[in-house]
């Protein structure tokens, strides 16, 4: 499924292994995004014109299309980080006396870590 916004942009779906992604393309640039949408919203690829050499390059590390790397998804590769996009230990903080508690997304022995880390997106769809 193909649509063209204006005469400038199209807008495509395709497939990696299990996820649904949606491609973006200028037509007049040949510059593109890639967005996993039934991944949390994940930018899979993101191809720009260089401003110097006006030749386009991959400006992002991507899974390659590869729907096994994507699942692992080592070093949240693309994600959108909201609320926050670090680590909150033990998923607690406290805010003019009031204290939260997150969902913790991170537990792990090596390095020890239990945290809530970058945010509530991470494998929603989109």
């Amino acid at each position: 499924m193909m649509a063209v916004c204006g005469r400038s942009f199209e807008i495509s779906s395709k497939s990696i292994g299990p996820y649904g992604t949606k491609v973006m393309k200028n037509l007049n640039t040949g510059e593109y995004v890639e967005i996993i949408s039934g991944f949390g919203g994940r930018v899979e690829d993101l191809v720009l014109n260089s401003r110097y050499t006006g030749k386009a390059r991959r400006v992002l590390l991507t899974h390659n299309g590869n729907a096994s790397a994507i699942a692992e998804n080592k070093g949240w590769k693309g994600m959108i980080l909201l609320p926050f996009a670090n680590r909150i230990a033990y998923g607690r903080y406290t805010f003019f006396n009031n204290t939260y508690q997150l969902p913790v997304n991170e537990n792990t022995t090596d390095p020890p870590r239990v945290n809530a880390l970058h945010g509530f997106l991470a494998g929603k769809k989109m």
